[in-house]
């Protein structure tokens, strides 16, 4: 599961991956674009929105997410590069 939480949406895909994909050349599976804190917004919060993705991806899927990733676009000086989020 893929996502990028923007200042008032959360984009989001899943992939299906095997050992010997090309991760450039897979199209994802299931993706979905939800609103917050707007106006018809589709969920009342950024923590409302991920959980309303993952039970989505859950149920379009039939599994839940092996591995989760999310962009982002600046670290500041603290993150100069790719990093793993821990808990």
């Amino acid at each position: 599961l893929v996502i990028n939480a923007g200042s008032s949406s959360l984009k989001s895909s899943s992939f299906n991956l095997s050992s010997d994909a090309e991760v450039a050349a897979t199209k994802p599976e299931w993706s979905e674009e939800l609103s917050f804190g707007l106006p018809a917004a589709a969920a009342e919060s950024l923590t409302d929105a991920v959980s309303t993705v993952i039970a989505k991806a859950r149920e379009a899927t039939g599994a839940d997410p092996d591995v989760v990733g999310h962009r982002v676009v600046h670290g500041g000086d603290k993150y100069v590069q790719s990093a793993v989020i821990t808990e």
